[in-house]
């Protein structure tokens, strides 16, 4: 008898979409298609975000390793007053940025740790991953200065996707 992944179908067609972008950027490198959208800008940057791959509010450090394909690695926190109530978390995520003259859109996923306590009606402790992905317009100038991003980021978790989640980041790149 064969054991059947559990995946539903959000999840099935999400892994389908990564597939098919993976494939599509692989092609796009053998051609002049990939020329169009070269990026052109700064090569770090450090934001601050709300909601997002962070869930609730992070600092985090993006910087390119390839001229558009990206890696960010943020910390978030957030407490109450009296620390019975806190949430942890560290995104870290794979991005490309697509566009020119400071204007890009970004793609990326990766994972979401999240630790934390909730001190509401029982005193309940937890530790997870979560899946990340992001869709945001990004500013981020060619020579450097004030970036910002904004736009879509879901979060997988449970085998369920929550397509409305939503962030929003401002910092500096250089």
């Amino acid at each position: 008898m064969k054991k059947s992944l559990g995946l539903n179908l959000p999840c099935k067609l999400l892994i389908i979409m990564i597939m098919m972008w993976i494939s599509q950027s692989s092609l796009g490198q053998k051609t002049n298609l990939r020329s169009k959208s070269d990026f052109d800008g700064t090569k770090n940057s450090i934001f601050l975000e709300i909601l997002g791959n962070g869930l609730v509010f992070s600092a985090n450090y993006d910087f390119r390793v390839f001229k558009s394909l990206g890696f960010r690695a943020g910390i978030g926190y957030i407490a109450s007053a009296d620390g019975d109530t806190y949430i942890f978390t560290l995104p870290l995520t794979v991005n490309s940025l697509i566009g020119k003259n400071g204007r890009y859109f970004e793609v990326g996923g990766g994972i979401t740790y999240l630790t934390g306590r909730v001190d509401f009606l029982s005193n309940l402790k937890f530790q997870n991953f979560v899946g990340t992905l992001s869709f945001m317009f990004r500013s981020q100038p060619q020579s450097g200065g004030l970036m910002w991003k904004i736009g879509f980021t879901p979060i997988i978790y449970d085998r369920k996707i929550s397509p409305l989640w939503f962030g929003a980041g401002i910092g500096h790149c250089w």
